[in-house]
Order: structure tokens, then C-alpha cells, then sequence
């Protein structure tokens, strides 16, 4: 994964052993990051993301579809490692 890609998630994520056993979750929720990339790889709108989870804030799920965006553009190897980060 580039360094401007992980950083960009990192303005939002972060990862605790007591939370979700260490998965990457939104801060501040348990929601975990691969629920959110998997419903956007299935075409998933903002405003249906929004309302499936209240809990994240429209500018960060902005930012998420484009970073999901250019992670639909990139080379297969760099999407094994941005899905595994979304998993780890």
C-alpha cells in the first residue's frame, strides 16, 4: 500500500486489542473498516452508507469512497494489501 493511501485511512481508523480484537474500526465506533469497503465495492451510495451507519461522520465517508475509488484503480498486488489492511 502506498504511503499517502494508508495515511489517508489512518485519519480515520485506528486499531485497539480490547476493540473488535485489534480489526481496524472506524475511531470512535466498532464499526470495523471492511464493512464499510465491502458495501461501497457493491455500489453502495454515501447517503446508504450514511443511513446504515449513522455513526460515521458524510465527510469521512466521503473520503472513503475515494479512497475505495482509487483502490478499484490500482494494480491487484497493491488491492491484496488495502484489503488486508481492511481485515487486519
Amino acid at each position: 500500500m502506498t504511503k499517502k493511501l494508508l495515511k489517508k485511512f489512518k485519519n480515520f481508523i485506528e486499531s485497539k486489542p480490547n476493540v473488535r480484537g485489534g480489526q481496524y474500526v472506524f475511531k470512535g465506533t466498532r464499526i470495523p473498516v471492511f464493512y464499510v469497503t465491502e458495501h461501497f465495492e457493491k455500489g453502495w451510495s454515501i447517503d446508504d452508507m450514511k443511513n446504515l451507519f449513522p455513526e460515521i461522520d458524510k465527510n469521512v465517508l466521503d473520503e472513503m469512497s475515494d479512497i475505495i475509488f482509487e483502490h478499484n484503480n490500482v494494480n491487484e498486488s497493491e488491492k491484496i494489501k488495502i484489503t488486508w489492511l481492511s481485515y487486519a
